[in-house]
């Protein structure tokens, strides 16, 4: 569109007998009278209208310009310009306006970018950072007594891990920006220093983040998703100190989590205490510690998972008979596994420890058919294999317990 200084002529010129640019320029600066006052004008012949022009002047015209143009045989339509040539200019200068909004919020995306890019994150290979024994982390370090470089990546850890995202039963998280886990965990190390070490809290969490997957698969979503393969009950069989139990009773508070050993440890407490703190009101009410030998343990029928880490030997056979008596579902990290405890194979000798365990936890799942095993990273554990079975999950609803003799004998 003109500047505000200029006028638009919207001209007729039907009176005008082969009108030009430079009739049409003539007329204009003849109704101006003599000497014509110093302005430009510009003329714009309409080609597929050869009745009509647009004339625009550098600066505003005298009224009197209007009365004597009409005595050149020419009508003026409109002072400002055509409605459709406003149209078109003002389309352009909003096209002109969104292109720079558009390059404003591109601007603005590539800084925001800049900046996530920018900020510190948890990468696996930080795992290493830690102090090592052999390949793999030190069992005696504890999180109090971490530097502060190595405090900030437990905190990128843990914020990963448990991003802060709405409460199960639909309330906020936490009003700190953070997940209740990280703050519980966080609050715990400088509460109780030697409540929580290193190592102990990579390869729970870590196995926290399988057994979720595992029971959100299986139905028990935080939506309260109602299926057959649903689970109402985890039991944390030979837990030591408990924290994967208190991890898997908060984040869903609708199951029973039922911790088992033969001594409730101080740590314990420590965990509760502090998730209660960091929590809403009701917080872990779905969390109970029973102090007896895991053999004794009464699984429900149905609807159960049995979880067992890093427990030695023959309490991995306890778990796992617990778990096909109930017809559940079983989750094990296993740590000793001695010759002979499993039918194959009776002895694994002249290998290095790794392939050796990894023969045996292979033996142990084949007995148990497992349906799978994951591991958690090397550098955390070198006891590091999961072996999960006993309700396979699936798209679909799933199923609960082995399978049927037919079954079997269709797959044989």
């Amino acid at each position: 569109m003109p500047p505000p200084s200029c006028c638009c002529w919207h001209v007729n010129l039907a009176g005008v007998p082969s009108p030009t640019e430079a009739i049409l320029i003539s007329a204009f600066k003849l109704a101006l009278g003599q000497p014509p006052p110093a302005v430009s004008l510009t003329v714009s012949l309409i080609s597929h209208s050869p009745n009509y022009a647009f004339v625009t002047s550098s600066s505003p015209l005298p009224p009197s310009t209007e009365s004597s143009l009409l005595l050149s045989g020419l009508t003026i339509l409109d002072v400002a310009g055509c409605k459709v040539k406003r149209r078109k200019q003002g389309r352009q200068a909003r096209l002109i306006q969104e292109a720079d909004a558009e390059e404003k919020r591109r601007a603005k995306a590539d800084e925001a970018k800049q900046k996530e890019l920018a900020r510190p994150t948890w990468k696996p290979e930080h795992f290493g950072r830690f102090k090592m024994r052999d390949s793999t982390m030190d069992q005696h370090v504890q999180v109090s007594g971490l530097c502060a470089e190595l405090r900030v990546l437990v905190t990128l850890y843990l914020e990963r891990c448990f991003p802060n995202r709405c409460h199960p039963d639909g309330n906020s998280d936490s009003n700190s920006g953070s997940s209740v886990a990280v703050v519980a965990l966080l609050a715990l190390s400088s509460a109780h220093p030697t409540s929580l070490r290193v190592k102990e809290l990579f390869e729970t969490v870590e196995m926290y983040l399988i057994i979720e997957a595992t029971v959100a698969r299986l139905g028990a979503s935080p939506a309260g998703c109602e299926s057959s393969s649903r689970i109402d009950h985890i039991f944390d069989l030979a837990c030591g100190h408990g924290l994967v139990g208190v991890l898997l009773a908060y984040r869903f508070p609708k199951i029973q989590v039922v911790c088992v050993d033969l001594l409730r440890r101080p740590c314990f407490s420590h965990y509760v205490t502090a998730f209660k703190a960091a929590g809403l009101p009701g917080t872990l009410q779905n969390l109970v510690f029973e102090e007896r030998d895991m053999a004794r343990t009464i699984v429900p029928a149905a609807h159960s998972l049995v979880l067992c880490v890093h427990a030695c030997n023959e309490a991995n056979v306890v778990a796992l008979d617990l778990a096909e008596a109930a017809g559940a579902a079983f989750a094990v990290m296993p740590c000793c596994i001695r010759d002979g405890i499993y039918e194959t194979p009776s002895h694994c000798r002249r290998v290095d420890d790794g392939t050796r365990y990894a023969v045996m936890v292979g033996a142990m799942a084949s007995q148990a058919r497992a349906h799978t095993v994951r591991a958690i990273d090397r550098r955390i554990t070198n006891r590091h294999l999961v072996v999960i079975g006993g309700c396979r999950p699936s798209r679909g609803a799933g199923r609960f317990g082995r399978s049927s003799e037919k079954e079997e004998e269709k797959v044989n």
